[in-house]
């Protein structure tokens, strides 16, 4: 029962942790596509790699608290998962 639990939670922590990072890049894409106006220039739109790196910097830049919270999230989910997995062993050579 403890073991299945805890699958459940590192399963939910790993979806929890990639949802932000599918968004971002989602919306990387939309700017590479469609374009995007960098501020500080004039009114013309950029494409492609430009436009990408310009909307995931910005998102990077005022977003600093949030990725660092991801950050922190990342590392407690990867710790877990470290966990789950020797607890796994340790109670599949028990048995």
């Amino acid at each position: 029962m403890k073991k299945s639990v805890l699958i459940s939670a590192d399963v939910c922590l790993i979806i929890i942790t990639i949802i932000p990072v599918i968004l971002l890049l989602a919306e990387c894409f939309n700017s590479a596509v469609n374009g995007v106006i960098p501020w500080g220039e004039d009114s013309t739109f950029i494409y492609g790699i430009p436009a990408f790196f310009n909307t995931l910097g910005v998102y990077l830049v005022y977003g600093f608290v949030l990725v660092v919270l991801w950050a922190m999230l990342f590392l407690v989910t990867t710790g877990f998962t470290v966990f789950t997995v020797v607890f796994t062993k340790k109670k599949k050579a028990d048995s």
